[in-house]
């Protein structure tokens, strides 16, 4: 490989060669290794011989097929899988209860009770089938009512927080 040699081209040469070794004759292209990991061949080129770094959607894209390393080569934090699960379940909501979310999030008094609530019905010496009914209960007192407060809540969070921006 010529060019301009950094961590990250080292490594991606590295992962090519591996790459190329278990595949058939004629099918082991620097095209072909750029569409495995999701990526185009240009921007492939780009990493391996000037130097580039990846970054956004394309880092992510080497980093799930390539291995997230590629992070500490780059200096930067590994994403933490959790936070990209609750980001996934917190895009399918819809725009009411993302507010709803944000609302509880925002405000850790909420989290703690949560917390609180789930550690005493873990100690519970009820049976588990009674301490989810229980779970099930508390969760079934939330009405209408309260969700439209955290919404209200939410709303004038995010209202509060545009105004204070324009100033």
């Amino acid at each position: 490989m010529a060019g301009k040699q950094t961590k990250v081209s080292r490594w991606l040469d590295e992962k090519l060669q591996a790459w190329r070794a278990t595949q058939s004759e004629g099918r082991a292209g620097v095209t072909q290794f750029a569409r495995h990991i999701g990526i185009t061949r240009d921007d492939l080129n780009n990493y391996l011989l000037r130097g580039a770094r990846p970054e956004g959607e394309k880092l992510r894209r080497i980093a799930r097929a390539l291995g997230p390393e590629i992070y500490d080569l780059l200096g930067l934090t590994r994403p933490d899988p959790q936070v990209r699960q609750v980001l996934a379940a917190f895009l399918r909501l819809s725009a009411e209860k993302r507010l709803v979310a944000e609302a509880v999030l925002t405000r850790p008094g909420v989290l703690d009770t949560v917390g609180q609530t789930l550690a005493a019905l873990g100690a519970s010496r009820l049976p588990r089938h009674s301490a989810r009914a229980q779970w099930k209960k508390l969760i079934d007192q939330l009405d209408d009512d309260q969700v439209q407060e955290l919404l209200s809540v939410a709303r004038d969070l995010r209202r509060a927080e545009q105004e204070g921006r324009e100033r």
